[in-house]
């Protein structure tokens, strides 16, 4: 693994990050902390960050090899805005990058993925071709 030094955006820039519905209660309380998770271990990291990805073209990456053997109905994809947060870059199998602040719900969104028909489906589905409406996380709903 390779780390490279560490960025702060200075622009409006979202990130996205993937987790598990049963983790939801304790993100609309505290945020997104840093951690290291059975995740972060899977792929030979042992600090504490949190973790995301820059494009949404990269959930597919992050399906396949940290959530292969899930229930995608299971999980949720959430975004935060990367601007004015110091952030690192780790060249990993899964193009990540990492915070090694906590992320305050406040600034966290989720999504809800709508098909053509005006159908919810989930991220099996290809994201190029569904409508993604986010919202606050103070209004998340389990579905």
């Amino acid at each position: 693994m390779i780390i490279i030094n560490e960025f702060i955006w200075n622009q409006d820039h979202y990130v996205y990050h993937l987790t598990e519905k049963e983790a939801m209660p304790n993100i609309i309380v505290e945020g997104l902390k840093p951690k290291c998770g059975a995740r972060s271990q899977l792929v030979g990291d042992i600090r504490k960050a949190v973790y995301f990805f820059d494009s949404l073209s990269k959930t597919e990456n992050w399906l396949e090899y940290l959530y292969a053997n899930k229930d995608l109905k299971g999980l949720e994809l959430l975004r935060f805005n990367l601007k004015q947060r110091r952030w690192k870059i780790q060249c990993s199998q899964v193009e990540d990058f990492y915070l090694l602040n906590p992320v305050l719900p406040q600034g966290i969104d989720y999504a809800t993925l709508y098909d053509e028909r005006g159908q919810i489906v989930t991220l099996d589905s290809d994201l190029a071709k569904v409508k993604i409406l986010w919202k606050p996380l103070s209004k998340y709903e389990q579905r």
